[in-house]
């Protein structure tokens, strides 16, 4: 009985087993026995498995199971019991098979999560490393700052214990000079008393002595007669100011469309030139529109008010004085009123008019003079070109107004100065006072709100003009007079008026000359305790 051993390979995923057999005789028989062995297919599971990583290719080879088996004599095709037992091997084999495959689907897996916990391991790791990294970093950055900062503090205590033991040094000797300083500051003590008392004795000598030089000035100026202009001579000037100022606005003004033509270029006052704002405002602008006539009236208007805010003001000394003169006359002034016993008012004008007298004689102060007139001519010219037509080149009206009208006015006002009597040029303004308003938008903002009102007993105490017929108001002439006495609204001072204070000590006159004109009227000063000339 012929027997015969087989080899079965299995791998994985494979869908059977094949069977290979030695050479056996070749009988029809045995090819009809051997049909039923050599050809006998046994179908098993696929084994599915995941495919293995790098790390596991190693342990996934392909392994060979042998099975051994008998095959039934050739010839006896009855022996069937043998093929059930090759069919059972084969069975156990299968299922060693499922279990060697389940085993290896958990190895798989477990060699899965082993990689997955690795992986998270070597991440945590590489983490690790660069924190710690950073940690050595930054010990070493504070490591060298503390080693900075020490030693910029050893050298600072070092600096510290350098500088206590100069001090030590600079306190030991200024205990010396301080000692040395009370012994000297004792014996001036004991020397200054000694002085004070010397001190006390002359000053009470001087004293005297000044007392009686006081006296003896005070005498000597008042039996001075001290020349003085009359006031109809100072009437006379100012007359004739206001005629040459009148004559020039009428040359300046001939060319009657050229003046017009001016004005209408003229916008709101905001919008003139800063020289000019001080001294119009929207309503002259408007009168000056509608009413040429009322051109000329405006522009003396603003001559006058130029003149006697530059050189006829109050608080002009004398003008063409510099003012460290000034400063050094009024300080003058101020200690005569302080002095025991003060002097009064009438001593310090004599005193004044005498200084002026002499220093208007002087060739500096003429020259002086000479040269603040020219500059206020200019500055006065320029201040009236957007008013006045181009008839002529600006040299020549500069130097024109200046031998007409600023020359003139500077003798008037150096004439008034000089005087013992308190002359000056008044002009109410034509609106309510807001000079120290704090800007000039605002100022004539509340000059455009307030109007005076003008009353037919004004006719007696000034001169008015009616702007709309340009004629001069008579106490006869025909008027529309309101209930409460009124004829209209001031518009402005055209010509002021030259005042004097009511004489105190006899040397004061009365008066003559200088008249105001008005817009739609003026009204007369008899709230001002002055005297017209």
């Amino acid at each position: 009985m012929a027997s015969s051993s087989e080899m079965t390979q299995i791998e994985p995923g494979d869908q059977s087993i094949s069977k290979s057999h030695h050479d056996l005789p070749s009988s029809p028989k045995a090819s009809t026995s051997d049909s039923l062995i050599d050809f006998e297919e046994v179908e098993l599971p696929t084994i599915e498995q995941p495919p293995p990583s790098q790390k596991d290719q190693k342990d996934t080879k392909a392994r060979t199971i042998v099975v051994k088996t008998t095959k039934p004599p050739s010839k006896d095709v009855s022996e069937a019991p043998s093929i059930h037992k090759v069919k059972m091997k084969v069975s156990d084999l299968v299922n060693d098979t499922d279990d060697l495959k389940r085993e290896i689907k958990a190895l798989n897996r477990e060699n899965r999560d082993q990689s997955i916990e690795l992986r998270d391991v070597k991440k945590q790791n590489a983490q690790l490393r660069e924190t710690c990294r950073v940690r050595n970093e930054n010990a070493d950055t504070h490591r060298d700052q503390i080693h900075h900062e020490r030693n910029k503090f050893y050298e600072h205590v070092e600096g510290l214990e350098d500088h206590i033991a100069y001090l030590k040094q600079e306190l030991i000797r200024r205990k010396a000079l301080v000692e040395s300083l009370t012994l000297q500051t004792r014996e001036a003590n004991d020397e200054k008393l000694g002085h004070e008392a010397t001190a006390r004795r002359l000053q009470k000598q001087n004293r005297d002595l000044h007392e009686n030089l006081t006296e003896c000035k005070d005498d000597l100026l008042r039996l001075q007669p001290p020349s003085q202009i009359p006031d109809s001579e100072l009437a006379e000037q100012y007359s004739s100011l206001t005629q040459h100022i009148s004559r020039w606005v009428d040359d300046e003004t001939e060319d009657s469309q050229g003046m017009e033509t001016c004005f209408e270029a003229l916008g709101k006052a905001d919008d003139l030139p800063e020289p000019l704002k001080p001294y119009l405002t929207d309503e002259h602008l408007r009168l000056g529109k509608k009413s040429p006539n009322a051109q000329p009236f405006i522009i003396r208007f603003v001559v006058h008010r130029y003149l006697e805010n530059f050189i006829f003001g109050n608080d002009v000394y004398l003008f063409g004085l510099d003012s460290r003169s000034i400063e050094l006359f009024a300080g003058i002034e101020r200690g005569m009123h302080e002095l025991e016993p003060p002097r009064d008012e009438i001593t310090i004008r004599r005193w004044r008019s005498e200084t002026l007298q002499g220093l208007s004689h002087m060739p500096e102060f003429l020259s002086q003079q000479s040269h603040q007139a020219l500059s206020v001519s200019q500055s006065l010219y320029s201040t009236l070109q957007p008013l006045l037509p181009p008839s002529q080149p600006r040299d020549e009206g500069w130097k024109a107004l200046h031998d007409q009208v600023t020359l003139p006015a500077v003798k008037l006002a150096t004439s008034m100065r000089r005087s013992i009597v308190d002359y000056r040029i008044w002009s109410r303004p034509s609106t309510k006072d807001v000079s120290t308003a704090k800007d000039g938008s605002e100022r004539e903002r509340e000059r455009e709100r307030q109007h005076i009102p003008v009353y037919y007993s004004a006719i007696q105490r000034a001169s008015m003009v009616d702007m709309a017929t340009n004629k001069v108001i008579r106490p006869d002439s025909v008027l529309k007079v309101a209930d409460d006495g009124r004829i209209g609204e001031e518009m402005l001072i055209v010509q002021p008026s030259l005042l004097k204070a009511p004489g105190k000590d006899g040397g004061g006159g009365g008066g003559g000359g200088g008249g105001g004109g008005g817009g739609g009227g003026g009204e007369g000063e008899g709230e001002v305790e002055v005297e017209a000339i």
